[in-house]
């Protein structure tokens, strides 16, 4: 009996227990299989079929053989695991007697199991590996192959059938514990490419993949204000403002900002993020989600005094300290923030008619208090022409002062009083020493000049020695009259 008996090797591209085909094809009986027309089976060792005799309506004879092949697929539509039959595609039953199978058929035949064995190792594919790379603040998981990788596990790999859909998830670090970080890109010979989260390739071989992330930026600005001058530096360096006031950190980043007054300027306070922060210190503020402002004042260290002199009349301006005497010293400076009592002046036949600048609103009676600060201050005395007998408007008492009085002796053993008085504008006098009701000396000057004047007034009697009242009435222009009273002890004749 010519009967097809494949020598085929077993498949190698799959584990596990070779495929198990059934495979049926109908043979004709040969001689020395010859048995008894009817129904009946005969078992063949040698080639591991089953032989069944059938008999047909006309008398003639067929046998029907069923061929089980271990480790050795059949066709192409035969599953692994799964049956189907091989049968002579030329007629479904052979006579006795007829030809065994062609060449041609031989042929159609290994070419089928040829088809079978390419879906057959199609159907186990050979595993390609995957290796994925992460640089920066992030991590990159997968839904094939379990890979869950960042920066500090390095590289990671897993393996996956050729020809596999595999999605891959860029997650970048949110900022808790650390720097928060925004995804860059994909790369990679796998195919990954953009800045989208996800990337889904089909693995046809090996390759790789990498994902790459960049810590997430803040700005930090720094605007400094005030008259007056100076700087402010960061730590973490990145800020020196003046020149350099912008600058970014990774976010989050603690910074610390100091201020630093120029010359005769003072720190004010600090604004925006740190102006809950003292002035007498640096600012920490902590640089996050974008943009963040901060502020300094600084205000100068010194401010000017400026006093003019206007109007129709004429007269001077002085200040409590004596620094301002305008006339002719009109302007002085003070540490900012200093308080300054401002007196007018006014010449004979003159009179303060108002203020102006700070002193419109802070004058009290004629003086003026005004605080000198972020200067220069500038404060006008407006003098104008009195009419006769009006009040010049200034102060209501003479500016003068008695600074000494001492007894001397004439070349003629005359007893002498001599008195220094300090007068800030022009006065009269009018001097007198008295014991109880009776004069021993008296003077009349009609005019002093300001400034520091010596009176001596003769003793024209002979007292005794003892106490006596000195009496100094002084009259300004403007009719002010001021009084001055001491007890001297008179020395003995």
């Amino acid at each position: 009996m010519d009967v097809l008996q494949p020598k085929l090797r077993p498949f190698a591209g799959r584990s596990g227990p070779p495929p198990v085909l059934q495979c049926r094809q109908t043979t004709p009986i040969s001689p020395d299989h010859t048995k008894t027309a009817g129904s009946g089976t005969r078992i063949d060792a040698e080639n591991r079929h089953d032989k069944r005799v059938r008999s047909r309506p006309d008398g003639s004879s067929f046998e029907r053989r069923d061929d089980t092949r271990f480790g050795y697929p059949c066709l192409p539509d035969c599953g692994i695991g799964g049956s189907l039959d091989l049968r002579d595609t030329g007629s479904r039953y052979r006579e006795e007697g007829s030809p065994p199978l062609t060449v041609l058929r031989r042929l159609a035949l290994v070419s089928a199991l040829t088809a079978m064995l390419a879906l057959a190792g199609s159907a186990h594919a050979a595993a390609v590996t995957v290796t994925v790379t992460v640089t920066g603040s992030g991590h990159v998981t997968s839904n094939v192959g379990s890979i869950d990788c960042n920066a500090v596990s390095g590289s990671c790999s897993a393996q996956v059938n050729a020809g596999t859909s595999v999605t891959f998830t860029a997650q970048p670090s949110p900022g808790i514990g650390g720097p928060a970080a925004s995804f860059t890109g994909w790369g990679g010979t796998a195919g990954c490419t953009g800045s989208l989260l996800t990337c889904t390739v089909v693995v046809n071989t090996s390759g790789t993949v990498t994902a790459a992330f960049s810590a997430v930026q803040a700005e930090l600005n720094v605007s400094m204000l005030g008259r007056g001058t100076g700087s402010v530096t960061s730590a973490p360096s990145g800020i020196d403002c003046g020149t350099t006031c912008t600058a970014t950190f990774t976010d989050p980043t603690k910074v610390t900002l100091t201020a630093a007054p120029g010359t005769d300027s003072k720190m004010g306070a600090w604004g925006g993020v740190c102006q809950d922060q003292p002035a007498t210190g640096p600012c920490v503020v902590t640089v996050t989600g974008g943009v963040v402002n901060a502020s300094v004042d600084f205000d100068p260290a010194k401010s000017s005094l400026v006093v003019l002199v206007t109007g129709t009349g004429s007269g001077r301006v002085t200040s409590g300290d004596s620094t301002i005497d305008c006339g002719s010293t009109c302007s002085a400076s003070y540490a900012d923030g200093t308080s300054v009592t401002l007196s007018p002046k006014p010449a004979p036949g003159s009179k303060l008619s108002h203020w102006s600048g700070p002193c419109a609103s802070s004058s009290t009676g004629n003086t003026c208090v005004v605080v000198v600060k972020n200067g220069p201050v500038t404060v006008s005395a407006v003098f104008d022409l009195k009419t006769s007998g009006e009040s010049d408007g200034a102060d209501t008492q003479v500016d003068a002062e008695l600074i000494s009085i001492k007894q001397l002796r004439s070349a003629s053993h005359q007893r002498i009083v001599r008195v220094e008085l300090g007068v800030d504008e022009t006065v009269s006098a009018d001097l007198q020493m008295a014991r109880g009701d009776q004069t021993i000396a008296s003077r009349h000057i009609a005019t002093l000049r300001e400034g520091d004047q010596f009176i001596k007034l003769p003793i024209a009697k002979k007292p005794a020695g003892g106490s006596a009242t000195l009496t100094i009435v002084l009259h300004d222009h403007a009719g002010n009259e001021l009084t001055i009273q001491r007890t001297v002890r008179l020395a003995k004749p």
